[in-house]
């Protein structure tokens, strides 16, 4: 990077920077343009560049062209002007200094005009905008790397309101393009998608459609379509998650209606013990496995389930991984009246303890959002392939919370901590057509905790007051 002092370069010693620099500036005079430039996924035609004293230069315009920036000549001051996303670039060409934003820098290797075109120098230009340069002397080539981030999963879901969750890679900056009364237009800088475009027709009450397109090399744009009388909000959260949520003010939830007149016992209840395989969930601190413990509660649980007559599903009964969408998959193949998937919690604070009852709904709070992304996260999914899920949930939202509501008092009564219920949009929950709760049965990361679940009765008595439960609950709709 450059100081505001007069240029001075500071830190391009670290990761071989100046040893690459050096390299360049020998090599270039003897190998003319038998050095191939690359910057970002464009291959530079060597009709822009130039080398000057032993400097590569590059048109400005090529430059813009090649990071998805916009490009301007101001005249009057002799000043080429890029626009990157939110970050202003003045190059003076008369005085070599740039401004950036609220910082000024000095170039070492002035600018110049020659035939009508601007040029640059590439390394300082790169360097000042943040972008990382590589050359390789055997191909002679140098790659200039943008830094940009990745999406990385994008869900849709919806239930009568419409939520768009998008994962990028590391942070990045939005602008807010178009918003009129049927079509919000996003675009995300310094990030690209791979595939270039996708598009989904959604049809829900809200959303109509939902596209993203690579609109430069550098910027997403995401495209909503929505039906007239929508409202619209986003929400950026930490890790590069993007939250958009839309509602129809006019749309009026359907009644939920309860299956009494089908209810008997041989209602089918599908317990889902939470990670496995190679996702262990949470590990506490003397080394127990989230999903080893849970996986003993669940049994435990069914076992207790069975002996009251009802038709107990394992999403796993041993040591494996299913995919998040699997599980709520089978609990739809098989019917089930309920689905209940078994987790532990964890938190840096390691005298935190207590139970905490989920059910899907669109969640407002910043705790349950980094709980419902941890727990989302996909060990074994292609991160690099990005496919849209869309999840049209059957109106079961209201049943759950009446489920979850009365299970949080039976364990309180029973002497058990609840810290309370609460909604969440997990993906277990959100794919199910049924009634469904998450139960994070305790805190792994509470010492203390870890040991009663693994050494004491504990665990047994989890499963056992929770089938209780059920068996309880199912039986006033007998």
């Amino acid at each position: 990077m450059f100081s505001s002092d007069g240029g001075r370069i500071r830190g391009l010693q670290r990761g071989g920077i100046l040893t690459v620099v050096l390299l360049i500036t020998l090599l270039f005079p003897i190998l003319s343009f038998s050095v191939i430039l690359n910057i970002g996924w464009r291959s530079i035609d060597d009709e822009y560049l130039e080398v000057k004293d032993g400097v590569l230069y590059i048109q400005s315009v090529a430059f813009a062209r090649a990071i998805g920036a916009d490009v301007d000549w101001d005249s009057a001051h002799k000043c080429v002007i890029l626009e990157y996303g939110k970050t202003e670039i003045k190059i003076f060409t008369r005085s070599g200094r740039v401004w950036r934003n609220n910082e000024i820098f000095t170039l070492r290797n002035m600018p110049f005009i020659e035939n009508g075109r601007s040029y640059i120098p590439l390394r300082e230009i790169a360097e000042i905008m943040g972008f990382n340069l590589r050359y390789d002397e055997r191909s002679k080539k140098i790659e200039v790397e943008l830094g940009l981030s990745k999406i990385l999963n994008v869900n849709i879901l919806t239930d009568g309101k419409t939520r768009a969750i998008l994962e990028f890679s590391k942070s990045v900056n939005y602008k807010v393009v178009e918003a009129d009364e049927s079509k919000l237009i996003v675009d995300v800088f310094g990030a690209f998608i791979d595939p270039p475009h996708l598009k989904k027709e959604i049809n829900s009450s809200s959303l109509v459609s939902f596209t993203l397109s690579q609109f430069n090399p550098s910027t997403v744009r995401i495209v909503f379509h929505y039906n007239v009388g929508t409202t619209f909000r986003i929400s950026v959260e930490e890790v590069g998650r993007f939250v958009f949520d839309f509602e129809n003010v006019g749309y009026v939830e359907e009644m939920v209606k309860k299956r009494k007149t089908s209810v008997s016992k041989s209602m089918r209840i599908v317990i889902d013990p939470g990670h496995g395989g190679v996702d262990s969930g949470a590990v506490g601190i003397f080394g127990n496995l989230e999903k080893d413990i849970v996986l003993k509660i669940a049994k435990e649980m069914g076992k207790k389930l069975k002996e009251k007559g009802f038709m107990v599903y394992y999403t796993r009964v041993g040591d494996s991984y299913v995919d998040l969408y699997d599980r709520a998959k089978f609990a739809n193949s098989v019917n089930a009246d309920l689905f209940l998937s078994v987790h532990l919690n964890s938190c840096d604070d390691k005298s935190v303890e207590g139970m905490e009852i989920y059910y899907f709904d669109f969640s407002e709070d910043g705790y349950i959002r980094r709980l419902v992304w941890r727990e989302n996260l996909d060990p074994v999914k292609d991160k690099d392939k990005i496919a849209i899920r869309v999840m049209k949930k059957r109106n079961h939202t209201a049943e759950s919370l009446e489920m979850a509501e009365d299970l949080a008092k039976f364990l309180k009564d029973r002497g058990f901590k609840v810290r309370g219920v609460k909604k969440g949009e997990f993906a277990v929950l959100a794919y199910t057509n049924m009634p469904s709760l998450l139960l994070e049965c305790d805190f792994l990361s509470n010492p203390s905790v870890e040991m009663r679940l693994v050494r004491g009765s504990y665990s047994e008595k989890i499963a056992e007051v929770v089938a209780e439960w059920i068996g309880k609950y199912f039986s006033k709709l007998w």
